[in-house]
């Protein structure tokens, strides 16, 4: 997904939630990195997500949009967050050492379990693992792992949930305000501008028996957008 790809946290390498003087601080590391022409070691950009070209232009654009709220809200969607350190530093390490797999496996543990019958159910989002609905997400639209359809509701649940707010605390300045429908409608509108006729389908099909905050206005929408192809 080119919006997770081109992410303008993961273009200055970093996690959301980051502080102003840290996003300052990794900005200059990195534009010392660039200028001597080498590669910068160590930052939140896992290459093994796929190819990423850093210059000074696309690090100043990065910044711009990380300055307004709107936009770094919308970035923040489709990026990982430290929200639960003692759970996520861990699959983020293993993120950051290629272990997409790995990764994966620690997020998918937390938000979902294995019934008798074997059917796979979402756990209740709780203290523990609020995080990890938003990550597994992220992780799984950009790398494919896990069912798409899931990935697009583990976030959907997680901004539903009491637990957002703390997501939106560390995500933008707290004079910003947004209401969690037009968050839902913003991040389905990303959606739906990254996948193929066959994912939409599929997903318009599952959120049309799913409740959910936006259902309403997500359903005029994608009404007035089939009437005006």
């Amino acid at each position: 997904m080119k919006t997770i790809l081109n992410n303008p946290f993961r273009t200055v390498g970093l996690l959301v939630g980051t502080t102003a003087k840290e996003q300052t601080k990794q900005i200059n590391r990195l534009k010392k990195f660039i200028e001597a022409e080498q590669e910068s070691q160590d930052d939140f950009s896992f290459p093994i997500l796929g190819s990423l070209n850093r210059n000074i232009d696309s690090v100043e654009d990065a910044v711009s949009r990380l300055n307004l709220d709107h936009d770094k809200m919308d970035a923040a969607l489709f990026w990982f967050w430290n929200g639960k350190p003692i759970s996520d530093e861990a699959a983020i390490e293993a993120l950051k050492d290629g272990d997409i797999e790995g990764a994966y496996q620690i997020w998918e543990q937390l938000t979902t379990e294995t019934k008798d019958d074997g059917k796979k159910v979402w756990k209740s989002i709780s203290d523990k693992n609020y995080s990890a609905f938003h990550n597994s997400s992220v992780l799984s639209l950009v790398s494919g792992k896990g069912a798409f359809v899931s990935a697009i509701v583990a976030n959907i649940k997680f901004i539903e949930s009491d637990y957002f707010e703390k997501f939106l605390k560390d995500a933008v300045d707290e004079t910003y305000k947004v209401s969690k429908k037009e968050i839902q409608l913003n991040f389905l509108k990303t959606v739906f501008e990254n996948i193929d006729n066959k994912k939409l389908a599929d997903l318009v099909k599952y959120l049309n028996d799913y409740d959910f905050a936006a259902k309403a206005d997500f359903q005029k929408d994608l009404f007035r957008n089939q009437l005006n192809k």
